[in-house]
């Protein structure tokens, strides 16, 4: 299955608004084509201050201050869709894609508004 453009626009307007959410200065820094990945990118110190059991100072050795940003990469594959928190221990199994890029986004949404504490994901259809 080919997760494509149309598919990714779909998926990132569910989790923008979960990222929003958080709180924590995370921006989005777009996608490669093909699409192999998305990448958002959270302030540190912000991060810390609202997610202080994520343990991001003790995971890096040193002050949020001093860590230059927080990446969360969501690994695109046609079978898999793989979570990766750098900086902090994320163990979960890939989701597998459907290819419909709204029920994939939702479930992803789901999933990230859950590793960010947020009870759950805002709505994305406004």
């Amino acid at each position: 299955m080919m997760l494509d453009r149309r598919w990714v626009h779909a998926v990132v307007s569910h989790l923008q608004p979960v990222f929003d959410a958080d709180g924590s200065g995370w921006s989005f820094h777009g996608v490669a084509d093909p699409p192999v990945s998305l990448l958002w990118e959270a302030s540190p110190t912000a991060f810390v201050a609202r997610h202080p059991e994520a343990r991001i100072e003790e995971s890096y050795g040193c002050p949020a201050e001093e860590i230059p940003c927080l990446d969360f990469w969501f690994y695109l594959e046609p079978d898999a869709i793989h979570l990766s928190w750098e900086g902090y221990p994320l163990r979960e199994s890939p989701l597998v894609p459907t290819g419909d890029g709204d029920t994939d986004g939702r479930a992803l949404a789901t999933r990230l508004a859950h590793h960010l504490r947020l009870s759950v994901p805002p709505d994305s259809s406004g």
